[in-house]
């Protein structure tokens, strides 16, 4: 029988191993809840999904150990990167004002109506 995660992690590595990886749990516990608060939609659904996929985790993780399973790894950090770049496009602001970029091409419709790209003006 193996080991559960968290007592065997502590049994290998000590408080220097555990306190990072509970630290790190934490910390991705309160992105995904601060997330699952502000957002609305669609990225509130994900929010939820990766709540719940890390609760599921932990859960396991006190059953069995994770160690060695690839896949509950890289599903867990692959949804908390997600959730981490959702809670970093909501920290932007909304528009930048004063800034202006040239126009590489304009979509604009010729005499038939056809639309036809042009090359674009400097300006917006």
């Amino acid at each position: 029988m193996k080991p559960q995660y968290v007592p065997g992690l502590f049994a290998e590595s000590g408080l220097v191993g555990l306190t990072p990886f509970l630290l790190i749990l934490y910390q991705m516990f309160r992105v995904g809840l601060r997330v699952y608060r502000k957002a609305e939609g669609f990225e509130r659904e994900f929010a939820l999904v990766f709540l719940l996929a890390a609760a599921s985790y932990v859960i396991g993780a006190n059953f069995s150990d994770y160690r060695n399973a690839q896949f509950c790894n890289t599903t867990l950090f692959f949804l908390f990167g997600i959730v981490a770049s959702i809670e970093a496009s909501m920290r932007l602001p909304a528009q930048r004002s004063g800034v202006s970029h040239p126009r590489l091409w304009t979509l604009t419709r010729d005499v038939q109506g056809t639309a036809v790209l042009r090359p674009g003006e400097s300006g917006p």
